[in-house]
């Protein structure tokens, strides 16, 4: 096994013990993660040994090493937007707003405010991992990111006439200094992704989410008005 193949299954692991109700068997994970049981059984007891596990009763749950790597690591770990000012952005521009994070290559949202649909809701409220063309959050990702960064994400995520076709789109972009998403993901919902940088780097996403029957007016004035909200808060 490949070490970087290695990392990839290693975090696959850490995640379906991390959704599991309860405890897993071994047989369970190395399904989960579609590898064999040999090699899956290694790496738990790699993962053990490290304390990112904890077996009992040939049964694995997270162990207390995360939890020591966010005391380790404490502002560091913290999201870019707390809650509190999650709560006042969403004030600010009178729309459900969600703080998205880029985790390896997959759009994440860290947690919402404000009503929104149910399944918008599960989206945030699973953290699980959502497309990068196909949303405001993974729009902005993309348009404001470094050109290598770019690159590297599309790659991933489109083919050769999709990645350029968003290429065209990026200066553009970021002159109006926020993504839009109009019923790409969910066809009912408009949604803007404002860039947050943090020291002149790209370390979140805010989305702002309307509805498509506005004809964009709601989600883009509010758009703007969370870019002047940054601008206040961190003078960007």
């Amino acid at each position: 096994m490949g070490g970087q193949r290695a990392v990839v299954r290693a975090d696959r692991v850490l995640e379906e013990v991390a959704r599991a109700s309860t405890p897993l068997s071994l047989s369970v994970i190395a399904r989960s993660v579609g590898a064999p049981v040999s090699s899956t059984s290694d790496l738990l007891d790699d993962l053990v040994a490290c304390g990112y596990l904890v077996r009992a009763d040939r049964r694995y749950r997270l162990g207390p090493r995360l939890m020591t790597l966010r005391l380790i690591a404490a502002r560091a770990d913290a999201p870019p937007i707390e809650s509190d000012g999650l709560a006042a952005l969403a004030q600010f521009t009178g729309l459900p707003v969600a703080l998205a994070v880029l985790v390896g290559s997959d759009v994440v949202y860290l947690g919402s405010v404000g009503e929104v649909s149910d399944y918008a809701a599960a989206v945030v409220g699973e953290h699980r991992p959502r497309p990068l063309l196909r949303t405001a959050a993974g729009r902005a990702f993309l348009a404001f990111a470094d050109d290598g960064e770019r690159d590297r994400l599309l790659a991933i995520h489109a083919g050769p006439a999709g990645a350029a076709g968003f290429q065209r789109e990026v200066a553009a972009i970021r002159r109006r200094g926020y993504a839009i998403s109009d019923g790409l993901a969910d066809p009912e919902i408009r949604a803007g992704g404002v860039p947050v940088f943090e020291r002149g780097l790209l370390v979140g996403v805010v989305v702002v989410v309307g509805s498509r029957t506005d004809s964009g007016r709601a989600v883009d004035r509010a758009a703007r008005r969370a870019r002047e909200w940054l601008a206040g808060q961190w003078g960007l």
